[in-house]
């Protein structure tokens, strides 16, 4: 029967031990981020340092706990964007921001798109450096645009066991609101978020995805 030779597999070894225990490690929440900056009106026109408290960064390190898998990640994510956005909207006036753009631009706190993405994308990197994301990384924001004036932004995440990307878009819901998080694929297509995804929403109706 043919072995392998201990000089060949012993590295082999070590690599997979080494990918299982760091995947088998939950993260530690870290110090509380310092401060960082939050778009406050439409286009991120106008931006306002914010500063968490422990207590607070404490609160949205602790949903991250136990992520057994991606999709379980995702729906921490999308709770743990929802907890940020009210955080950040008590000390920026953003609290007041209505679905989509409905408020209208002169609505003091109401975002768009571009902002919203913004913002969402400050919070994703602030959960990745502080090591709360075991399956995710965090990407840049993209578009999708279907007419000449209708383009829409999203953040955006890929998971790591399967290097799928997904739109985070916390642009369909109130300030605090759980944000839509579903493949890139369907978000540039428009369509509705799989019923494995769009578990994380409190309220699937009021988060559907309308074309635009």
């Amino acid at each position: 029967m043919n072995r392998a030779s201990p000089t060949t597999s012993r590295p082999r070894v070590l690599r997979r031990l080494t990918l299982a225990l760091a995947m088998l490690c939950a993260p530690t929440a870290q110090s509380t981020p310092g401060m960082f900056e939050a778009c406050v009106d439409y286009h991120c026109d106008r931006q306002r340092p914010v500063m968490l408290d422990e207590p607070s960064w404490q609160g949205v390190a602790s949903l991250f706990v136990d992520s057994g898998n991606a999709q379980a990640e995702r729906v921490k994510i999308a709770r743990g964007i929802a907890l940020m956005e009210r955080l950040v909207g008590r000390r920026t006036g953003t609290w007041q921001d209505r679905p989509r753009n409905s408020a209208g631009t002169g609505q003091t706190g109401q975002l768009d798109c571009i902002a919203e993405s913004i913002n969402t994308t400050t919070y994703l990197r602030l959960l990745e450096q502080a090591g709360l994301l075991r399956w995710h990384s965090v990407e840049k924001r993209i578009k999708r645009q279907r007419w000449l004036v209708a383009i829409h932004w999203t953040a955006v995440i890929r998971a790591k066991d399967t290097d799928l990307r997904y739109a985070v878009d916390s642009w369909y819901g109130d300030n605090g609101a759980r944000p839509l998080v579903q493949l890139l694929s369907d978000w540039r297509a428009g369509l509705p978020p799989a019923p494995a995804d769009a578990e994380q929403h409190e309220d699937r109706a009021s988060l559907a995805v309308k074309r635009r």
